[in-house]
């Protein structure tokens, strides 16, 4: 007998890529505050894809199989694409690496709810918590406002599928990184705002982060990324900030000085330093001249 879930119109997309066990916990811990979930992966092998059919089917849960990597973008666009098909209203987007903490979604949809600003809400986030240390995770987005975001990260944000029908989906030119970034400047573009529900908590953290100790002193926490990730990374920024510089007053400044902090910290911190910067310095090539979509295997 399948198990009743919540009728809350909100369908989560979550998507995979080589997932290991604790995708099966991931999406334990969502299931039953949704109203219907759909995995997208994204070209898994063999027996990845074998073993999630299992797990999808023990949690009611819908698998549409792209048999190779599209790319974050694209794979969430397609997931996407099915929700509208049903009707919800909602939709929450998910990394198969973050965990939904208990009561998560109708946390979010009260703070919705109570905001006198709700029609002018497009995305509504939670707090991003660092799962080891319990603490705000180190890179969150900044305020530009009261309970008010820059952005939203992709793990985590519930969005108004009336918002995405107006602006659109995702970037798929992007491939992986900083397509949350650029969804989120189009959804202010647009007028509408991105609000933090600070009672929901999600336990997430991008890349694989290090902290470092700078003269053995000065506590310095780096994303820890592979060069691909790198290179992805400071393609995108460049791609975004030549795009809505003129829109958005002091995006280039704030994401110049971004790309500066991140090499003096692969310079400080980092293993293969060398191989980051060739890295960093392709994308930025790459970017300026507009070579985009899956250049890079990851």
């Amino acid at each position: 007998m399948k198990a009743n879930y919540v009728q809350n119109g909100v369908c989560a997309v979550l998507v995979t890529f080589r997932p290991n066990e604790a995708v099966e916990a991931n999406l334990a811990a969502i299931r039953p505050q949704v109203e219907s979930l759909v995995v997208v992966d994204n070209g898994s092998s063999n027996q990845s894809v074998s073993w999630l059919r299992g797990v999808c089917e023990r949690f009611s849960i819908h698998l549409i199989e792209n048999g190779d990597n599209l790319g974050l973008p694209s794979a969430l666009n397609i997931g996407i694409e099915w929700v509208m098909t049903k009707g919800y209203r909602w939709v929450m987007l998910l990394d198969q690496d973050s965990t939904a903490t208990g009561g998560m979604v109708e946390t979010m949809l009260e703070a919705y709810r109570i905001d006198s600003y709700a029609d002018k809400i497009g995305i509504v986030v939670p707090k991003y918590i660092n799962r080891v240390t319990k603490e705000i995770a180190w890179c969150s987005p900044p305020f530009v406002g009261n309970k008010r975001l820059a952005a939203a990260w992709t793990s985590g944000s519930l969005i108004l599928i009336d918002v995405l029908t107006k602006v659109g989906g995702f970037e798929a030119c992007l491939f992986i990184d900083l397509l949350d970034q650029e969804f989120s400047l189009r959804v202010r573009d647009a007028g509408y705002s991105i609000s933090l529900a600070d009672c929901a908590s999600l336990l997430h953290e991008p890349g694989s982060p290090k902290t470092h100790r700078l003269l053995g002193m000065f506590p310095m926490t780096t994303s820890n990324h592979i060069p691909a990730r790198r290179y992805y990374c400071a393609r995108n920024r460049v791609w975004i900030v030549r795009k809505y510089h003129s829109r958005f007053r002091g995006l280039a400044q704030r994401e110049c000085a971004r790309q500066v902090k991140e090499l003096i910290w692969i310079l400080i911190c980092e293993k293969n330093r060398w191989r980051m910067l060739r890295s960093v310095a392709c994308g930025i090539k790459d970017g300026m001249i507009g070579r985009m979509g899956k250049t890079v295997e990851l």
